[in-house]
């Protein structure tokens, strides 16, 4: 018995010493402080957070008819407009946000064993970035102005009829008879304009026969009467004929939309005023930050203190003994409230989490092993 309780000890005492001997470590560092990177290594970043803006801009245009001044004699209508005009108002702005490589934290994670780390977990959940190019697939590599493809604003529905007549004039020629030369009449024809006036009221009738014929057509007035679909087409049809040349008197809007994409990147802390975003101009437009013919619109940055109490966090000196047990750096975000807003409104507002405004904090290499 005391043979195998000497042999047992003997075997502990031997395992134990062979054990010291192994020098296996995994730690984590900043990058700058290593000139090379070992072959057991990865090499990781901290996210930072970038915001997008995609503002949608509506540019209304008006044009005046060419009958405007006859609009009250032929069709009854008052006060219409002899005057062109656009306006621009902003319709719509989309927030969002993307985590990007922070340049300014690339860390170290090495081993002079194999790399048995599952950070991986925390990569997923966005708290470290490791090498993964098709994280970037889908993201825009391009900022730019994206406009649908604007039409001319134009009356050309004048009329239904030729805008010219064919008259007749009388002119005379000499013919030279026994007697002398004699002055002979004849006809001719020639091509005449009609006058504004004219083609006022040439449309104008062609309106009030517009409206007989749908009346009809609802009324049932008509020997052969479209039925379902059929009538439903005719009279709409008509009423859209109507509209457009009920424009030549009181004129014509046109709506077109233009989306431009804006990009901010939070420093560290939230600006202390706000940051002018863009310009806008009723009469020009989304304008860039330095045209001084647009009013601001701002963007406010305020936080919402969730890591505030990491600030009073004190980490405890490093043991000795304990020198190359550095841990592994993450960073837990921010919440923020972001808001657009003009002179007078809030054009637009969310809450988004931001990983620069939030803390930088370090976890022991050995929790995450396998």
């Amino acid at each position: 018995m005391k043979r195998k309780r000497d042999f047992l000890l003997v075997f502990l005492i031997l395992f134990f010493a062979g054990c010291s001997t192994i020098e296996y470590y995994q730690r984590g560092r900043a990058l700058e402080e290593s000139e090379q990177v070992p072959a057991n290594s990865l090499v990781y970043a901290l996210p930072r957070t970038t915001l997008s803006f995609e503002v949608t801009a509506k540019k209304t245009m008006f044009r005046h008819g060419p009958y405007y001044r006859y609009a009250e004699k032929y069709l009854g209508i008052t006060n219409a407009s002899s005057d062109d005009w656009e306006e621009w108002s902003i319709t719509d702005i989309v927030v969002s946000s993307d985590e990007e490589i922070d340049p300014e934290h690339y860390y170290l994670l090495e081993s002079n064993g194999p790399l048995e780390v599952n950070a991986i977990t925390l990569s997923k959940c966005g708290l470290i970035l490791t090498p993964n190019p098709e994280s970037y697939n889908d993201k825009q590599t391009v900022q730019s102005v994206i406009t649908e493809n604007p039409e001319p604003l134009f009356h050309t529905d004048l009329s239904v009829k030729r805008n010219f007549e064919m008259v007749y004039d009388t002119s005379y020629r000499f013919v030279e008879t026994d007697s002398g030369f004699v002055r002979v009449p004849y006809l001719y024809e020639r091509t005449v304009r009609l006058t504004l006036e004219q083609q006022a009221e040439e449309a104008a009738n062609f309106i009030i026969k517009i409206r007989k014929r749908r009346f009809k057509l609802m009324s049932g007035q008509y020997d052969v009467f479209p039925e379902g679909t059929a009538l439903q087409y005719a009279v709409e049809n008509l009423t859209i004929l109507e509209k457009e040349y009920v424009a030549l008197f009181v004129g014509k809007y046109k709506d077109e939309y233009y989306k431009v994409s804006y990009r901010f990147i939070p420093e560290k802390d939230p600006p202390l005023r706000p940051h002018v975003l863009f310009r806008f101009s009723p009469e020009f437009g989304l304008l860039p930050t330095n045209d001084l013919t647009g009013k601001p619109v701002l963007l406010e940055i305020a936080k919402h203190g969730t890591t505030t109490i990491i600030d009073d966090l004190t980490y405890m000196p490093v043991e000795e003994g304990e020198e190359d047990i550095k841990p592994l750096f993450y960073r837990i975000p921010e919440v923020v409230n972001i808001r657009i807003i003009d002179e007078k409104n809030v054009l637009a507002k969310k809450d988004l989490m931001i990983y620069q405004y939030g803390q930088t904090v370090r976890m022991p290499v050995n929790f995450l092993l396998k």
